[in-house]
């Protein structure tokens, strides 16, 4: 979540860079980053999240985990070999 241009106005209003824009436009342009900025973070999460998926897959696939019928059929073998 992001400030609000109120909140964030008095770490900027004394840069000579401050006055390059009209009031109404320096407000927009703020609105403007905030957005894409947020859209950038959701992105990021959103790949971090599918990075983990992913690399929990590769440690099941490095793992050379046996899928569970293959368990449930072995002691299957073994009790129709013993009658």
């Amino acid at each position: 979540m992001f400030s609000t241009w109120e909140k964030e106005l008095h770490k900027i209003v004394f840069d000579r860079r401050y006055l390059l824009l009209a009031s109404k436009e320096r407000k927009q342009i703020y609105e403007q980053y905030v957005k894409e900025r947020a859209d950038d973070e959701r992105k990021e999460k959103v790949r971090k999240l599918r990075q983990r998926k992913d690399d929990f897959r590769q440690l099941l696939i490095d793992a050379k985990l046996r899928a569970r019928y293959e368990h449930c059929s072995l002691p299957l073998l073994v009790i129709a070999v013993m009658t």
